[in-house]
């Protein structure tokens, strides 16, 4: 196969002398096979990126989803060197930033304002505090396992954090109205919001749909209580519809959070919300020294038009559906069962009955070496840039990988 990763190794043995962890978040080395991953990257371009070591990879991670038309795009690049010629980080915005919040709030249903951010965790927080802001209560309730950021609030780490950065947070279980109910009996009168994502999609497990009506009756609870809905669609938005991914979904949210792929990998985030909740938005103070910046934001106007244009959002569904049929006849052909949840341009792949996951990381260790880059424990992300002799090649690819596993059974690594 010829993977090597000497290179990477060395700029990681680098980075541990300067930095904590070496990698920290999600992109450090503990959440991959060690030795299989590429820790460090030279460049990418379209649905490949290519590591220090020269490896390539068809890449089903894509920024963490941020990148949606494929790596150094034509237009949107040029889009944002061309904002940027004039200069950047003023300490006003540009037209950028109204004709950006203007065409957002018409385009996401039911929005009517929107504000901008860097990252998905600006947007989630910034939406807490409008909700606590519009209702005057603290408590927030939120799917046990789902992911809406790294701020003391919602992190799933615990390292420095008080039990006062938790205590108005409340999990319910996903598609368990009982446990929302139990909830809101609890804290009656008190409840600000509800943040929610278009369906659950845990790092550790399969996604889940709404089921009987789920987030439909929340919202209903909602109204009835007298808290807000938070949609986080910082992951799915714009692979589900350039309109929201509400509208797919079928429920209405009173704030929705997007980034990501808002910008094909330019950092950007931006929390929408209601005409109901302007003035307690226009009450909340948060700012940032680059959030106005208007490079991504013309980058954004770009990555809305090829998406629009091309009807991206069905290539993308069309793209996913290729390679799950191709991964689970893969499966089929060596005796494997595979359960593929979520949306096909978002697919969550694991083993049935592969309880310590042994297997897929396995199986997705053997598909990076010979050149797919699969996470074993994420979502994937399939881009308009996967062209179909690039999901082909992933399933034989994905065919080897496989045949590999197999022979090897399920041995914990060292």
């Amino acid at each position: 196969m010829g993977h090597r990763l000497a290179a990477s190794d060395a700029l990681f043995a680098r980075a541990a002398q300067v930095v904590p962890r070496g990698i920290y978040g999600t992109r450090g080395p503990l959440l991959v096979v060690p030795g299989s991953y590429p820790l460090f990257v030279r460049n990418g371009r379209g649905a490949r990126f290519w590591d220090v070591d020269g490896n390539e990879y068809i890449d089903y991670m894509c920024g963490f989803g941020s990148i949606i038309l494929g790596y150094a795009d034509a237009e949107v690049d040029a889009a944002s060197r061309e904002a940027e010629a004039s200069g950047f980080s003023f300490s006003q915005p540009t037209e950028h930033f109204v004709a950006l919040a203007e065409r957002l709030s018409q385009q996401i249903d039911g929005m009517a304002w929107a504000l901008f951010t860097k990252n998905g965790s600006d947007a989630t927080t910034y939406a807490v505090q409008v909700a606590r802001a519009a209702t005057g209560r603290r408590k927030v309730l939120c799917a046990r396992d789902a992911y809406h950021g790294s701020y003391p609030w919602s992190t799933p780490g615990d390292a420095g954090l008080l039990p006062e950065d938790t205590a108005h947070i409340h999990d319910f279980v996903w598609n368990h109205l009982g446990s929302v109910q139990r909830l809101i009996e609890q804290h009656r009168g008190d409840i600000a919001a509800a943040v929610v994502t278009p369906y659950h999609h845990p790092a550790f497990d399969d996604s889940e749909l709404s089921a009987n009506g789920f987030l439909q009756e929340l919202c209903r609870l909602a109204r009835a209580e007298g808290f807000l809905i938070v949609s986080d669609d910082i992951r799915v938005g714009f692979r589900a519809s350039l309109r929201g991914a509400h509208t797919v979904f079928d429920y209405q949210p009173d704030l929705v959070c997007l980034s990501k792929a808002i910008a094909n990998g330019y950092p950007l985030a931006v929390c929408l919300g209601s005409e109901e909740v302007r003035r307690a938005a226009s009450s909340v103070f948060t700012t940032g020294t680059f959030w106005m910046h208007h490079g991504p934001m013309a980058a954004a106007h770009a990555c809305m038009d090829r998406l629009a244009a091309s009807d991206g959002v069905a290539q993308m569904a069309a793209r996913g559906q290729q390679l799950i049929d191709g991964l689970q006849q893969v499966a089929t052909r060596h005796g494997q069962r595979l359960t593929i949840t979520g949306l096909p341009a978002m697919p969550k792949v694991r083993f049935v009955a592969d309880r310590d996951m042994f297997r897929l990381q396995a199986f997705c260790a053997a598909a990076t070496r010979r050149g797919a880059y699969f996470h074993p424990h994420h979502n994937w992300f399939v881009t308009t840039a996967h062209s179909e002799e690039d999901v082909q090649r992933t399933v034989e690819i994905a065919d080897a990988a496989m045949a590999e596993t197999v022979a090897a059974g399920d041995r914990p690594f060292a």
